[in-house]
């Protein structure tokens, strides 16, 4: 959870139980503290479990944060001790709790992404009568995870797999936030083959620098002469072409914390023989919070795939608002709704085949002052579940959500794009547009099977 990794967090799903599991593993010997907040990410009103590990037993306590002070212990323990641990200088807690617990003191464990809380001392235990001897802590944090939307199980792979990466090979900018891009050309094999998953590759020395990473497939239309580019994404010498092309249509995506991506078991994602894009754009954010200098990164992304192609070939579906200066955002507004529309004349009078597409994983997308984003699905003027919800949107934190149960789109179906946007600290309007500092909202779905419909 933290750049230093000294906190590490694992978990697993139990969605027949409505629980997780979870395994917090701290380079510590005093006492631990884990918990989910209130989507701010902030300490206050995080619903947090603090625990700790004296003479060989395990101890842990229910409680809520409703102050900035010692988090009130909760009435109803919700959180149970399953394990606990003290080794080698590292405490070691598993617990588990349900998604939902009816506890107005319990926050909700969601579907899309999850602000965590964490904090711990270094040394010292309390003692469990006594809320005087909890020391304060020796460090704290938050970061943002899905938890929920992961495969059930990992899907299983072909025997025989080859791979490509693409990776950057620059000098991280000595500043706190640098977004640097790079373009590349796809492989194009003569016959079609399927990406069946890809992986992060994060240098180790940069494992608290590279924050996320986005790879953008580009129009047909780009000029292989910008190959041989490299830099800040939204640098005015950066050519346009890579500018528009990044924060377009992204084909991969992970952030700290993330693991690989599997595609379904009958889907793959299709390249060569003139199938998938020719150039993309890999997109990197990091943190230099240090502003140190001259510190080299090769991080990037590993594409396995297969030429024993899978059933069907995935998708992916922009729905929503296209980034245009027409859509403004007033100035100084606690909130304010965007809504795009894919009607249901676009999905009858496209080419989706009578049966439809299915939706398998998907990607909630603004910019920097999106808080709250969803996709509504409405059919013969019934609204139908939602497709997909970022309930507390992170633009830090972007990557694809696997989908608990495929939804069926048909031909004559909307799709509704709902974003939310907070402007309090903005003293002129924000427009749309592909800049960071300009506006977008947008669903990124994949889907299959695949069909000439990209924009919605």
């Amino acid at each position: 959870l933290d750049g230093a990794e000294k906190v590490k967090l694992y978990w697993n799903v139990n969605h027949d139980e409505s629980s997780v599991k979870f395994a917090l593993r701290v380079q510590a010997t005093g006492w631990v503290g884990f918990g989910i907040s209130a989507g701010t990410g902030n300490m206050v009103g995080s619903d947090v479990v603090m625990g700790w590990v004296k003479d060989g037993k395990g101890y842990l306590q229910d409680r809520y944060a409703d102050s900035k002070s010692l988090p009130s212990l909760d009435s109803s323990q919700d959180w149970h001790l399953l394990e606990s641990s003290e080794e080698n200088g590292f405490t070691t807690l598993s617990f588990h709790r349900k998604f939902y617990t009816c506890d107005t003191k319990d926050n909700k464990i969601e579907d899309g992404s999850v602000r965590v809380v964490y904090s711990y001392h270094d040394t010292k235990d309390p003692d469990i009568s006594d809320d005087s001897t909890f020391l304060y802590h020796s460090a704290r944090g938050s970061r943002t995870l899905i938890l929920l939307n992961v495969h059930k199980k990992k899907p299983q792979l072909p025997a025989q797999l080859s791979h490509f990466d693409l990776r950057h090979n620059l000098t991280i900018p000595s500043r706190l936030t640098s977004y640097m891009c790079k373009p590349f050309e796809f492989p194009q094999p003569a016959s079609k083959h399927h990406i069946v998953k890809y992986m992060p590759l994060i240098n180790s020395k940069n494992l608290g620098r590279v924050h996320h990473m986005l790879v953008y497939g580009c129009h047909s239309s780009f000029p292989r002469s910008n190959l041989s580019h490299v830099g800040e994404c939204t640098d005015k010498n950066m050519p346009p072409a890579i500018q528009r092309c990044s924060g377009a249509a992204p084909i991969a995506a992970w952030a700290i914390g993330g693991e690989d991506f599997y595609y379904p078991e009958h889907v793959g994602l299709a390249f060569g023989d003139g199938h998938g894009p020719r150039y993309v754009v890999l997109e990197i954010h990091y943190d230099n919070p240090q502003n140190d200098l001259g510190v080299y990164d090769d991080s990037g992304i590993r594409f396995f795939f297969t030429n024993k192609t899978r059933q069907f070939d995935a998708g992916i579906l922009w729905a929503g608002w296209a980034p245009i200066s027409a859509m403004v955002i007033p100035p100084r507004q606690e909130e304010w709704t965007s809504i795009g529309y894919c009607p249901s004349n676009c999905t009858r009078l496209s080419s989706l085949p009578d049966k439809g597409i299915n939706i398998f994983a998907g990607m909630e997308h603004t910019h920097l002052q999106g808080i709250k984003v969803w996709t509504r699905h409405v059919r013969d003027g019934k609204e139908l579940p939602e497709i997909i919800r970022e309930e507390h949107y992170d633009f830090n934190y972007q990557e694809f959500q696997v989908l608990r149960n495929e939804v069926h789109v048909k031909p004559g179906d909307d799709i509704i794009q709902m974003c939310k946007y907070q402007t309090k600290n903005k003293n002129y309007p924000v427009v749309g547009g592909l800049g960071t500092t300009e506006e977008m909202c947008m669903s990124f779905l994949l889907y299959y099977p695949q069909v000439d419909l990209a924009k919605c």
